[in-house]
């Protein structure tokens, strides 16, 4: 036999080897126990989080001769039979190429029969979105009212696009993105039992890499690896083309630092040793985003650059030239003069002006009974020349952040009583 993908091989065979969907596996196991099976269920969410994995280990778990606190036992023949993949009495179809009304008319028909070797018969349907109106409507009605031996279990990463009398008729589990140390903790366990050798930094990358997904991380594993049993930081920043944790900090700190030199040189640098022009982008807005909570006063500014950096990834990604795109990107995020930005400045100079406007004819309306009277609309005047003479003279940046807020607050604290 061929080699066979990481992800396969040590794929979960148990509820607690799933990683991070605990919120899930701790209830279907409770199902298991009390034996409260549901007739459909439909599990969503993105790629690679272990849905259609969870959906063999609890059609496993129905049918297992001897349970263990909701997880099958592993040893019984029926286990035996779901680990290699011939329990007949488990079915499972990729409803993206067997997605026709006929292809559901024949499920239909083989419903009807009693399980072989198990209590359940149980359908797993793949990417149960790609059903088509037809094959939908077919389903309908088994689906509300199947036999009671049998159990539907529909796997999608596109919820939006199940029929709404499908959702409800099933128990829905929404699947999470997995948590990086969660990842972490499941590469390092495969390659112990791999022999694979590792360096921790290695297994951090890797983990973020695969952003959210267990399959795509032992995926990124597996081509990392590959001609070779040692996993360290260099062979996994050459072959997934990104940067080394010490240059994404000097290039966030540069970044930060608003210094364009450091950070043009820095990302020359990282794209002369191979890396690939998205991989730093999203690396850098990853690092930046990891810097919003110790920013304390800084937080405005690591958010500037992050939208800055964030708005430029959908130009790189269809660019002929995204070098190009990155290197402007981070000049721009290192230069907030650079901004050009100004969509709402029309509204919120206007605001300005009917405030203006307010104050100056406030004293005017004004009937003041008191020599006191007249002085607070004599100061009000004069508070109102001056910003008027301010906003004259501010750059349309400092316009935006400094005068229009000193402005509110003048208006908040001299409110000129007119009287009738």
């Amino acid at each position: 036999m061929g080699y066979k993908a990481l992800y396969r091989v040590y794929r979960p065979r148990t509820f607690d080897e799933v990683a991070g969907q605990e919120h899930i596996t701790d209830v279907l196991k409770m199902q298991v126990l009390k034996n409260l099976i549901s007739h459909a269920y439909i599990f969503a969410g993105p790629r690679g989080t272990g849905k259609t994995s969870t959906a063999r280990i609890f059609a496993n778990a129905v049918n297992c001769l001897d349970p263990k606190d909701g997880n099958p036992c592993l040893k019984c023949e029926v286990c035996q039979s779901a680990a290699a993949d011939t329990m007949i009495d488990i079915v499972e179809m990729d409803a993206a190429s067997n997605n026709s009304v006929d292809n559901i008319r024949d499920m239909r028909e083989k419903v009807s029969l009693l399980p072989a070797a198990g209590r359940y018969k149980v359908y797993i349907l793949d990417e149960a979105h790609m059903l088509s109106g037809g094959a939908v409507n077919a389903l309908l009605k088994t689906l509300e009212e199947p036999p009671p031996h049998v159990i539907f279990i529909l796997a999608t990463t596109e919820l939006r696009k199940i029929p709404k009398t499908i959702l409800s008729r099933c128990q829905l589990f929404d699947f999470k993105r997995i948590a990086p140390g969660e990842i972490e903790k499941r590469l390092m366990e495969v390659a112990d039992k791999a022999g694979v050798k590792y360096e921790k930094e290695a297994i951090t990358m890797l983990a973020r890499a695969g952003e959210g997904a267990m399959r795509d991380a032992l995926s990124l594993m597996d081509t990392c690896i590959a001609g070779g049993r040692e996993l360290t930081a260099a062979s996994v920043t050459r072959t997934l083309g990104t940067a080394d944790y010490v240059r994404m900090k000097t290039l966030g700190d540069a970044v930060l630092a608003n210094d364009a030199k450091e950070t043009l040189l820095t990302v020359n640098a990282m794209l002369a040793e191979g890396g690939e022009s998205g991989n730093i982008l999203r690396d850098t807005i990853i690092e930046l985003s990891g810097r919003i909570s110790a920013a304390g006063d800084g937080a405005r500014a690591v958010l500037r650059a992050l939208e800055t950096l964030i708005y430029s990834q959908s130009t790189l990604r269809y660019s002929n030239t995204p070098d190009i795109v990155l290197e402007a990107a981070m000049m721009r995020a290192a230069l907030p003069e650079t901004d050009t930005d100004f969509r709402d400045l029309d509204v919120r100079l206007a605001g300005i002006e009917r405030r203006l406007d307010a104050l100056e004819k406030a004293p005017r309306a004004a009937a003041p009974e008191s020599g006191n009277g007249e002085k607070k609309a004599a100061e009000a005047h004069k508070k109102t020349e001056v910003l008027k003479e301010a906003v004259a003279k501010e750059p349309e940046a400092e316009l935006l952040d400094d005068v229009a807020q000193k402005l509110i607050n003048l208006v908040g604290k001299d409110k000129v009583e007119i009287k009738d």
